[in-house]
Order: C-alpha cells, then sequence, then structure tokens
C-alpha cells in the first residue's frame, strides 16, 4: 500500500470512530479520561494530565491503543471547534451513555 501522505480530517473522524467501535470497556475509559482532558481546556502549556496514565514501558514497544491515542491528540490539537463538536457528536451517536457521562463531566469542569 502506497504512502498518500497526510489524511484528511474526514479520514482521522473515521478512523477514531472505528477505533472507538473496537475498544474494550477498559479502553474505553481510559479514552474518557484522554477525552476529558482534550476537552476541558485546562492542559497546561499543551501538556495533557493524561499523558502519565499511559506511560510507556521502555522494554516494549507501544501498544496498538497507545499509537491511537498520541493519533488522537496529535489530531485534535489541529482540529477547529467545528471538527471537535462533529467528533462528539460522531460519538454520541455511537454511544450514548458515554457521551452523556462526558457531558455531564465536562458540563461541571466548565463551572470554574
Amino acid at each position: 500500500m502506497a504512502n498518500k501522505g497526510p489524511i484528511g480530517i474526514a479520514e482521522q473522524l473515521n478512523y477514531l470512530i472505528q477505533w472507538f467501535m473496537e475498544y474494550s470497556e477498559m479502553q474505553k475509559e481510559d479514552f474518557y479520561s484522554i477525552l476529558l482532558d482534550a476537552y476541558s481546556h485546562k492542559d497546561m502549556n499543551g501538556v495533557s494530565n493524561s499523558l502519565n496514565s499511559l506511560e510507556l514501558n521502555n522494554d516494549r514497544p507501544p501498544s496498538i491503543f497507545q499509537c491511537r491515542m498520541k493519533l488522537f491528540r496529535e489530531w485534535h490539537t489541529n482540529w477547529n471547534e467545528e471538527e471537535k463538536n462533529e467528533f462528539l457528536a460522531r460519538l454520541g451517536r455511537m454511544d450514548e451513555k458515554f457521551m452523556e457521562k462526558f457531558n455531564a463531566e465536562i458540563g461541571c469542569n466548565n463551572v470554574d
């Protein structure tokens, strides 16, 4: 398969939604924390608190899940607000309970 260069936003969203549907419940919980960090706007100097939760073991290569989380962080940083909102809307269509929990948490965090 030939490398076609960087992928577009629509493809990024499609990949992330597909991956989300493949996650185990434990991976969804890990992703939930990363998603909260990404959307809470409380990161310092662009460094997310969730980086500590997925430390890499120097003796082993990163897992597929860790690679996907790295891509999510990189892609999310470059999205505009409309694209970020589209991602959340698509997640909500895939897992309503996950997004209800997320929206309740974000609502509490933004009341500062």
